[in-house]
């Protein structure tokens, strides 16, 4: 057996290259002894998994290092393909490293993507399992071993772009993974149960298929493991320590302060005419009586998700539109405009012009395509980043936006899934297939944008860190995942969010939002099919049926550190009668929010505590915006009573975070790693079992941090 020993980490392999225990904080013995990696091969006619074979030497440089060499991988049909592959594993941090590069393959075959790691977990209890996936703003997959069978030989896409950490658990044990990927290059993790007791974790790197035969390939980045104990919030402490040392992880709360973002109160994210989304932001920043931003859709010459990428003009004209940018301003609201920052529609009148150029190109010389839109069918085709012309075009329509005299653009899909799809197009000036081509060339896109137009705000849908220092905001509509029926359903229904992305990220970026809607009725764009239109008369009382959806959904917003954001929210909604308590609340969180910028907005997000306090069924509204009329939908979920976190600011004051959505008044108790005899503070009072207090209906409450430590 071969030892490799830290102070606080040990890894044991066989002279094979099998990973057999690694133990820390936590122990874990493998099952089924593994290489922990594996390649998907191509004759040119079929594709087929390689295995390697035994290793054949190793070599301990140190204690803390050592290398295996392969030579061979065993075929499905148990034939040997020469190979020589170099592994090598270090351990340094309480981290195990691995490193992996492969020679020159022989026999006309091609290496399509490695494998790695390719691990067997083993689990005691399938519903005390848990996977931490970075999708979104974070996502626990609860019972994991029992929610994510193998379908196959095909383990379940866990559609992880947005960070590079993964971790898993059963109880306080915890198992973490990450890739440290500095320049984006394509892979996807994948899971699932392969029998009792055994849980298949695998990350697929896809390679560039260049003349492999010549050098090889050596994947440019690690691969970690790490034994650790704790939940969501210790993975995000072991990732934190090298995101923040990335070009993206690099911006921090001193150098974002100089946008709008960093003083408004409140989005709203409003579509269509000019009156009908300038009314009621004007009305919401004087009833909040502070600065207050327009994220506005549908402004655009053509129907949404339709012959993009042609916006511009606007539908009511250049002038009209650009004196009600100037009105709102004026008002306190700050308008960012709507664009796709990857789409191209492969059914508009403008494709044959230059869609074919700017497209992801599929193997088989398709396109990646995708009818979001039900009513109209526009198939919307992914772009490459490395495509010039779409470079092009984004820059004209940077000038075109900047020429409205909006403060903000808004480019949709880049920071959701741009780069991480591979592009087999012969003259985009890259490899085909894997490669990190895609996230550089958007990232050059932003570049050109920030350089000549300085004072363009750009924001983007979803937090892919690749992009982050170079965009000011993030959208996180993720976070209504009760509402978004597809997103709900998935993993068996077991993903519930967590906020694993401001954890690491917070004050080094800006998120803002859900899909929180006051009246619960989604947008119609008035070019879209009228025959598709929802009968208003057929609309049902939603806030009586769903009473605390909309609390819900802010009050998580906020208490993950995100900016508050209501959608399609209409004028007369704000002199309803009925939507009173929705409106207070609103206002009362948007005030709280921008009282509390220092923390809520640049601080670093603390591990959050434990808050005991009553459940809450709540019933959910599954009602999206291209959801056809009649086919809407409900769910219910429990929950605690009052969403929490803890913060601290970047002057070292820490504040704890406590915000009731509920209509009744909840009583909670909250224990801290430490905590000592305090005064009665804003009704809260230290006792033996923690600090106790209570929290009226609709309400948020901070209090100094100083008083648990």
């Amino acid at each position: 057996m071969l030892e490799l020993r830290a102070s606080d980490i040990t890894a044991c392999f066989d002279e094979a290259g099998n990973l057999l225990s690694l133990c820390g904080p936590t122990k874990w013995s493998f099952p089924v002894p593994g290489s922990l990696w594996s390649l998907v091969l191509s004759d040119g006619l079929s594709t087929f998994r390689a295995i390697p074979e035994a290793a054949c030497s190793c070599k301990v440089e140190t204690d803390r290092k050592l290398t295996f060499q392969f030579h061979e991988l065993r075929l499905p049909d148990h034939k040997r393909v020469e190979l020589d592959t170099a592994v090598c594993w270090t351990l340094e941090g309480g981290l195990l490293q691995m490193s992996i590069s492969l020679g020159p393959l022989l026999d006309g075959l091609v290496v399509l993507e490695l494998i790695c790691p390719d691990i067997v977990i083993p689990y005691r209890e399938g519903k005390a399992t848990c996977l931490l996936i970075p999708r979104e703003m974070g996502c626990l997959i609860h019972e994991a071993a029992e929610n994510l069978p193998e379908e196959g030989e095909k383990l379940t896409d866990l559609a992880d772009f947005h960070m590079q950490c993964l971790g898993w658990m059963e109880e306080e044990q915890g198992l973490y993974f990450d890739t440290r990927d500095s320049k984006g290059w394509i892979r996807h993790w994948r899971g699932g149960k392969l029998e009792e007791g055994r849980f298949g974790l695998s990350c697929s790197h896809l390679l560039p298929l260049g003349d492999q035969a010549e050098g090889g390939f050596a994947l440019p980045y690690p691969i970690t493991l790490a034994p650790f104990s704790g939940g969501w919030f210790e993975v995000a402490k072991i990732y934190k320590v090298w995101a923040h040392t990335t070009v993206w992880g690099s911006r921090g709360p001193d150098k974002r302060r100089d946008s709008y973002i960093a003083d408004i109160a409140c989005w709203l994210w409003n579509r269509g005419s000019i009156e009908h989304a300038t009314t009621p932001a004007r009305e919401l920043a004087k009833r909040i009586g502070l600065p207050v931003a327009l994220d506005w859709y549908w402004w655009h010459k053509h129907g949404y998700d339709t012959e993009y990428p042609d916006y511009f003009p606007p539908r009511e004209g250049s002038e009209a539109f650009s004196e009600a940018v100037k009105g709102l301003q004026k008002d306190n609201v700050h308008v960012q405009i709507y664009t796709n920052g990857m789409c191209y529609d492969l059914d508009g009148v403008a494709w044959e012009e230059k869609g074919p150029q700017c497209a992801l190109q599929t193997e088989d010389g398709g396109y990646h395509a995708y009818a979001y839109n039900v009513f109209t069918n526009h198939r919307l085709a992914n772009t490459c980043g490395a495509s010039k012309e779409w470079k092009e075009i984004i820059l004209q329509i940077g000038r075109k936006a900047h020429a409205l005299g909006v403060e903000g653009l808004y480019l949709d899909m880049i920071s959701a899934v741009g780069g991480m799809n591979p592009c087999f197009h012969p003259d985009h000036g890259h490899q085909a297939g894997g490669g990190c081509y895609g996230v550089q060339g958007f990232r050059e896109i932003l570049k050109a944008l920030r350089s000549k137009y300085p004072g363009l705000v750009l924001s983007s849908e979803a937090t892919s860190e690749f992009y982050l220092d170079l965009l000011e905001g993030n959208i996180t509509p993720g976070l209504s995942i009760e509402r978004l029926k597809w997103q709900a359903e998935m993993f068996g229904g077991m993903m519930e969010p967590v906020p694993l992305f401001p954890a690491v990220y917070h004050g080094r970026a800006v998120a803002f939002g859900s899909y929180a809607m006051i009246g619960g009725i989604p947008p119609f764009d008035e070019l879209w099919p009228e025959e598709c239109r929802p009968e208003p008369d057929n609309e049902k009382d939603w806030k009586s049926l769903y009473p605390d959806q909309f609390a819900f959904e802010l009050a998580r917003t906020v208490s993950f550190g995100n900016q508050p954001m209501v959608c399609n929210l209409l004028s007369d909604e704000l002199d309803d009668p009925a939507l009173a308590d929705e409106v207070d609340f609103l206002i009362h969180l948007s005030r709280f929010y921008h009282t509390h910028r220092e923390y809520l907005l640049w601080g670093t997000m603390l591990e959050p505590g434990i808050l005991q306090c009553d459940q809450v069924e709540v019933a959910f509204l599954q009602r999206f915006i291209f959801t056809p009329a009649g086919e809407e939908t409900e769910l219910r979920r429990k929950f605690p009573a009052v969403f929490h976190s803890a913060w601290q600011a970047p002057n070292g004051e820490r504040r704890v975070v406590f915000i009731n959505f509920t209509r009744n008044t909840v009583k909670v108790l909250f224990r801290s790693a430490v905590q000592r005899q305090i005064e009665a503070i804003d009704g809260f009072v230290n006792t033996d079992d923690g600090i106790k207090g209570v929290i009226y209906p609709r309400q948020a409450v901070s209090l100094p941090f100083s008083i648990f430590s």
